[in-house]
């Protein structure tokens, strides 16, 4: 049985959307990872992926301090991701992994707590090429139709027993 994630992610004006495909057999991770601007399109998917696959997922973003994306905010705790403020306090000596962007600034604290406790900083994009290069991968890509796209490959992955789900 294979388990498919597709997110849709928006950079510099260009959108993208992505389909992994992968085996739900895989090996559960203990390796605790925070995701610091978890509440992005890109970051929320991401940390959802890693919470699916067993990883134990923390993770703030400005946002959700300012009462703002709320309902992103409460489907990740939904699945079991600890959301906490934008001011390192998720980040403990068990965090092993501390996810950013390129939206999050040196001067944040948690990159001074995450290299206080020897976590080690994974940029957004090498997290996803991580899970591009481990699994089977689609990726589709333009400025209109991905997501009619998307969801005919769902839909032919799901007519061949494959059995892929969406992570929006």
């Amino acid at each position: 049985m294979a388990i498919g994630f597709c997110f849709a992610a928006k950079s510099a004006g260009l959108a993208a959307a992505l389909i992994i495909s992968f085996n739900s057999h895989m090996e559960k991770s203990a390796k605790k990872i925070h995701f610091t601007g978890i509440g992005g399109s890109g970051m929320s998917a991401l940390s959802q992926i890693a919470a699916m696959e067993g990883r134990a997922v923390t993770g703030s973003d400005r946002d959700f301090d300012n009462g703002k994306n709320l309902v992103f905010k409460t489907a990740l705790e939904r699945l079991g991701v600890g959301i906490f403020r934008q001011d390192g306090s998720g980040i403990d000596n068990d965090t092993e992994e501390v996810a950013v962007s390129t939206a999050i600034e040196d001067s944040n604290p948690e990159i001074a707590k995450a290299r206080a406790v020897s976590a080690r900083l994974i940029h957004r994009s090498e997290l996803l090429s991580s899970y591009v290069d481990k699994f089977r991968t689609v990726a589709v890509g333009g400025t209109s139709g991905k997501s009619t796209v998307v969801g005919m490959i769902f839909t032919i992955l799901e007519a061949a027993g494959f059995g892929p789900g969406v992570n929006l």
